[in-house]
C-alpha cells in the first residue's frame, strides 16, 4: 500500500510540476516524503513499532496529506484538469475530471488503503471534507473546468434531475435548486464530497454484524456514553442502506422487528436512499448560498 501511495502521489506531482509554483512543488514533494517516512520506512524498518502506533499514525497521514495547501491550488487544479471536452462522451469525460481534481479519488484511495477503526474513519473523512470546502472549494470553483460552460450545464442538469425525482412527493423541492452558477457549482461540489467522499467509502467499510445486533469487529459492550449511543445510531441507519450478505440482511430485519417496521426490507432501503439523497442534495443547495463568490459578487 505504501510504494502504491508514492507511485499515485509522486505521479500527480510529477504531472503537475510544470504548471505550478515552486512552493506549491515543494508541498506537493513533502507529502511524498510523508508517506516515504510513514507508510513505507517505518513500516519496513521497524514493523513491531508500527504495528503498536499504527492507528494515530494512519490517522495523521490521512489528515496531513488533505491539510498541505498544494491541494486547494488552482493551479494544481487545472493541471490535473487542463482541458474541457466538447461533443459526444464530453460530459463522461468532464465528470471524471472534475472527481479527480476535488480529492474524490483520494478520499476513497485514504479510507480504503489506510484503514482504521470504522467510527474513527468517519470522523476523519468528515474531517478531511471540512478542510477541502473551507480551504478548496472557492478556489475549484475558480478552475477552468468548473467555470466551463459544459460543467455549468452539468451541475444544471445534476440539480434539475434531483428536483425532478423527489417533487413528485414534495413538490416545493424545487425551490431549493440554486439560481446562480456559482452556487450550482458549489452545491454540486458540497453534494460529490457528501455521497462519494464520505457515504461511498463509509458503506463499504461498514463493520459487519450479526443477526443479534452484535457488531464482530471487536467492539465493547461498556456503559454507553453518548458518542457510542451516537455510533450505534449512525451505524444502523448505515445497514438500512447498504445490500449485503445474509448475515447483514438478517441483522437488518431483527433491527427492523424490533423498530416495529412493517415494509419489505428491500422497498424500505429504496425509501432510505430516496430520503437520504433528497435531505442530502437538499442541505447542500441550502447551504451553497452561504458561500459567496470571490470579488463580492453574491452566491
Amino acid at each position: 500500500m505504501g510504494l502504491l501511495s508514492l507511485a499515485m502521489w509522486g505521479g500527480t506531482a510529477i504531472k503537475v510540476a510544470p504548471h505550478i509554483s515552486s512552493a506549491e512543488l515543494g508541498q506537493a514533494w513533502f507529502g511524498f516524503f510523508i508517506i516515504l517516512a510513514i507508510a513505507v520506512a517505518w513500516h519496513t524498518l521497524a514493523p513491531s513499532s508500527y504495528t503498536r502506533w499504527r492507528t494515530p499514525a494512519v490517522a495523521y497521514l490521512r489528515i496531513q496529506l488533505f491539510a498541505i495547501p498544494f491541494n486547494f491550488s488552482t493551479r494544481v487544479f487545472d493541471a490535473l484538469a487542463p482541458d474541457v471536452a466538447t461533443g459526444r462522451g464530453a460530459i463522461v469525460h468532464n465528470t471524471f475530471q472534475m472527481f479527480m481534481s476535488i480529492r474524490i479519488a483520494l478520499l476513497n484511495f485514504n479510507s480504503m488503503g489506510w484503514r482504521v477503526p470504522f467510527r474513527l474513519h468517519m470522523v476523519l473523512q468528515a474531517l478531511n471534507i471540512a478542510i477541502l470546502i473551507f480551504f478548496g472549494l472557492h478556489n475549484y470553483c475558480a478552475s477552468k473546468l468548473l467555470t466551463s460552460p459544459e460543467l455549468g450545464t452539468l451541475a444544471a442538469s445534476v440539480h434539475n434531475a434531483m428536483a425532478l425525482m423527489v417533487m413528485v412527493f414534495v413538490p416545493s423541492t424545487a425551490i431549493l435548486v440554486p439560481i446562480v452558477a456559482y452556487t450550482q457549482r458549489v452545491a454540486l461540489l458540497l453534494f460529490s464530497w457528501a455521497t462519494l467522499g464520505w457515504l461511498m467509502p463509509t458503506l463499504l467499510l461498514l463493520p459487519e454484524q450479526d443477526a443479534a445486533g452484535t457488531r464482530t469487529n471487536g467492539a465493547a459492550g461498556a456503559a454507553a456514553g453518548p458518542l457510542t449511543v451516537l455510533g450505534d445510531f449512525v451505524e444502523a441507519w448505515l445497514r438500512q442502506l447498504k445490500p449485503g450478505r445474509r448475515r447483514d440482511a438478517e441483522a437488518r430485519a431483527a433491527w427492523a422487528e424490533a423498530a416495529g417496521q412493517v415494509l419489505p426490507t428491500t422497498f424500505s432501503r429504496v425509501l432510505h436512499w430516496w430520503a437520504l439523497m433528497l435531505v442530502t442534495w437538499g442541505a447542500c443547495c441550502s447551504v451553497s448560498s452561504l458561500f459567496t463568490q470571490p470579488g463580492g459578487t453574491p452566491a
